[in-house]
């Protein structure tokens, strides 16, 4: 190993160890997951429950389990220097009735097993383990260096295991579980579609999102995404500015100047496996579930790819952090409020970001600041600054991304007499606690507008960011001339305010049931 290997491995070993343990002063119980939570249904009115007797309730009626879990079995994670086990799919999502592939690297060399669960309600438990691989092996395998003009990362490892999904398993988020017999553990997230079914809400996972946020391998010396990339020893010791920020602060990347302008999903995910910011999905999900919605599942891709069919649903749930999207997906998702199909945004700052992918969808690319060189094309950039395509956000969403927050902020009520708000006791002004964090939107007054035949901003939270300018969060919700209903949450913390038991309020999952039912009719 170089010397420049070795420093900057010795500093990913830092840098881990410190930023983990400060996100865990910081965050446990966003690291731990939604947790048991109670019957959601508990206190609400009939008048917004649904009816129930689907797929769903009968799938979340069978005996869940907890040990998908990290820590369940005295498992424990590996890291990305060491890469003791990880692994990811062939694909973001599969039908029903196809098969996806798992590439696995073991080091060293050992045998493992794959633990496949779905994710749910099921009486609290969170999951249901639905399949158990035969004992697998597997060796080490090559980290590649990133592509020099793009930083894209992207593997070539052996397949492990093929899964052939069973035509009877319901949609679904699904984890497959990798635990090598040493007792370390990653996870490998994919989606389980149904494209002949219909049902009353569509949820789409946010796997574009996933990837241009995944920093794998986080190890100190290759890992890119598109906000992030490591700097080398010696650029370090030649910039007076970068070797401040190792010694001040430890940390192994710079911004803009080293991230990647393309992101492969042929790669894991970094750390444990699950993408950045999963809990979010994890809550709504139990919590859709544990209510007894009538759901079927998704990802971003599928809706670029065009293998999602609006007409089958009243409505589409944007369940996570949604900021990178293609032409398609936009064409796609205004098409379906065009023809009365509902959508729900329950973070903020989706669509923010004009992605592009190959012909095979498995690279992505954001070129951001830098220049993009497919000038024939859309450039890659803000939706909202696109050069010859400037479209603002909040022209499909109603608000649209106004900035970044630091710590958790009370929501503040506005329009309480809107029938969202209904049976809530809530009234203007009243705050609910500490469910505005993370990233905010706000109604730009100055910005086009979504066409309307009624908007209602259901919160006014005032909010200042790093540099002192101050905004006014806004929670909405609008009408469309073909009667669809257009939700955007606004915060990223109201899927957590839905479904995890340190921030769950029932005065949200009042209001959420009551835009459900509307959108149900």
């Amino acid at each position: 190993m170089s010397s420049t290997s070795r420093f900057l491995r010795d500093l990913a070993k830092k840098t881990n160890t410190a930023s983990a343990a400060r996100a865990v002063l910081k965050a446990t119980h966003l690291k731990s997951g939604p947790g048991q939570l109670g019957d959601p249904r508990a206190g609400l009115p009939a008048s917004v429950l649904p009816a129930g007797g689907n797929r769903i309730t009968a799938e979340n009626a069978k005996a869940g389990s907890a040990d998908w879990r990290m820590g369940a079995g005295k498992s424990r994670p590996g890291t990305d220097h060491e890469r003791q086990i990880k692994g990811y799919a062939s694909t973001d999502s599969v039908a029903v009735g196809e098969t996806v592939d798992f590439h696995v690297a073991a080091e060293p060399a050992g045998s493992f097993t794959v633990s496949v669960y779905r994710l749910g309600y099921y009486a609290g438990a969170s999951a249901r383990r639905v399949l158990v691989s035969p004992t697998l092996t597997a060796g080490p395998q090559p980290v590649p260096t990133p592509d020099p003009e793009t930083g894209r990362i992207a593997v070539e490892w052996p397949v492990a295991w093929t899964l052939d999904i069973p035509k009877d398993w319901t949609s679904g988020t699904y984890v497959a579980v990798l635990d090598k017999a040493d007792g370390f553990r990653n996870y490998v997230p994919f989606v389980v579609r149904d494209d002949e079914a219909s049902a009353d809400f569509l949820v789409v996972l946010p796997s574009t999102s996933w990837q241009a946020y995944n920093w794998w391998p986080r190890d100190g010396i290759t890992g890119r995404n598109v906000y992030y990339g490591y700097v080398t020893k010696e650029a370090a010791e030649s910039d007076s500015a970068l070797k401040a920020k190792f010694s001040a602060d430890a940390r192994g990347w710079i911004s803009n100047p080293a991230r990647a302008t393309q992101v492969s999903f042929a790669r894991p995910y970094f750390a444990d496996g699950l993408p950045d910011g999963f809990v979010r999905e994890q809550s709504f999900i139990q919590w859709a579930e544990g209510m007894g919605y009538d759901l079927a599942y998704a990802t971003g891709l599928d809706l670029h790819a065009g293998r999602i069919d609006p007409a089958k649903y009243r409505g589409l749930i944007f369940a996570g952090h949604d900021e990178y999207w293609s032409t398609d997906m936009y064409r796609h998702a205004e098409e379906a409020v065009a023809a009365g199909t509902s959508l729900a945004f329950l973070t903020a700052n989706n669509a923010y970001w004009h992605v592009r992918y190959d012909d095979s969808t498995r690279t992505m690319s954001c070129y951001k600041g830098f220049e993009d060189p497919h000038v024939e094309d859309f450039p890659t950039g803000m939706w909202r600054a696109g050069e010859g395509h400037p479209r603002a956000e909040q022209q499909l969403m109603g608000v649209q991304y106004s900035g970044i927050l630091k710590g958790r902020h009370p929501l503040v009520v506005s329009e309480a007499g809107h029938w969202f708000w209904e049976g809530t006791g809530l009234k203007d002004g009243d705050e609910l606690p500490g469910l505005l964090g993370g990233e905010a939107d706000s109604f730009f007054e100055a910005m086009p507008k979504a066409k309307a035949e009624e908007q209602a901003l259901l919160t006014a939270s005032p909010y200042t960011i790093s540099n002192g300018t101050k905004f006014v969060q806004n929670t909405s919700v609008y009408r469309a001339p073909s009667g669809a209903w257009v939700f955007t949450a606004g915060t990223f913390l109201w899927p957590l305010g839905l479904g995890h038991l340190g921030y769950q309020d029932k005065r949200v999952t009042r209001a959420m049931a009551n835009f459900l039912s509307r959108v149900k009719g």
